[in-house]
């Protein structure tokens, strides 16, 4: 979580700064997908090399296609929309709201299109989320 954070503030801070506004998108997602490389290594690795379990070569691909994805959205869209929030003065808004929009979309996708029955509690995380994302979008 603290890797977590210390990344989405590292990737926020050249919108804000004009002295880093030179830094590209590129440069940012390189630094954003280090966190998380650096996150699996102090945490899921260590196992994986204990048990000797490092996963069939279906879950690689798949991880593959999801980090090419991932990438694409991030160069094209997602940093390039930070720099716009930030010119109008809520460039913080960028982590919640992508954040919480996946949250909305895959609880909705799990209920509408596999079905899954959901509990009032859930229902009621799902409302929270959209209220937060609301609340932050306003403020």
């Amino acid at each position: 979580m603290a890797l977590s954070m210390t990344t989405q503030c590292c990737n926020i801070l050249p919108s804000y700064f004009s002295d880093t506004s030179g830094v590209s998108s590129l440069f940012r997602t390189c630094g954003f997908y280090f966190g998380g490389v650096l996150g699996f290594v102090l945490t899921a690795l260590p196992s994986m090399v204990r048990r000797r379990e490092y996963g069939r070569r279906g879950e690689w691909i798949t991880a593959g296609v999801l980090i090419c994805l991932n990438t694409a959205a991030n160069v094209l869209f997602f940093y390039r929309g930070l720099d716009i929030l930030t010119k109008n003065g809520c460039g913080g808004l960028g982590y919640p709201l992508a954040i919480g929009a996946c949250v909305a979309g895959f609880s909705l996708y799990s209920l509408l299109i596999l079905k899954e029955k959901f509990a009032r509690l859930s229902i009621a995380g799902l409302a929270a989320v959209c209220f937060g994302i609301i609340i932050i979008a306003i403020r």
